[in-house]
């Protein structure tokens, strides 16, 4: 008799539904979870928008994957001979270009002044404040 092999059947499955089921934070699920937190579409806040409900929305998302997923050593090294040598980031950290890409594009210095503008707001707002720590109490603790 011939064995015949069983099928397995494969699924795929978002990152958002991924990141929900093994309670991981990417950076997918941070910016679905913001836009859901101010009511606006996951594709608005990586689009080009610049509606303050959306900016806003982006600042705040921009924010959270810098915090869980920037590159955590911000020291200058240097080899032997005195040259700057460019501290090695691993898989999960990322750069500020590298989140300006998840971002649609954006440049690295377009994420400073995005994060910046949410801490001016997290500072002079306390509604937004309020907002933003219940939405990080959601993520949970950072890995450093």
């Amino acid at each position: 008799m011939e064995k015949q092999a069983k099928q397995v059947r494969q699924i795929k499955i978002s990152p958002y539904v991924y990141s929900i089921l093994t309670k991981a934070v990417n950076h997918t699920y941070i910016i679905n979870k913001v836009a859901f937190t101010f009511g606006v579409p996951y594709e608005d806040i990586i689009s080009e928008s610049r509606l303050i409900q959306i900016a806003t929305a982006r600042h705040v998302a921009i924010y959270f994957v810098h915090r869980y997923f920037g590159i955590k050593d911000k020291g200058h090294k240097h080899d032997s001979n005195g040259d700057f040598v460019s501290s090695k980031k691993t898989p999960y950290e990322l750069s500020l270009t590298d989140i300006g890409e998840l971002f649609g594009g954006r440049n690295h210095s377009t994420i400073l002044s995005s994060i910046r503008k949410y801490h001016d707001l997290y500072d002079t707002e306390p509604a937004f404040r309020t907002k933003v720590q219940e939405l990080a109490l959601s993520f949970g603790p950072i890995n450093s």
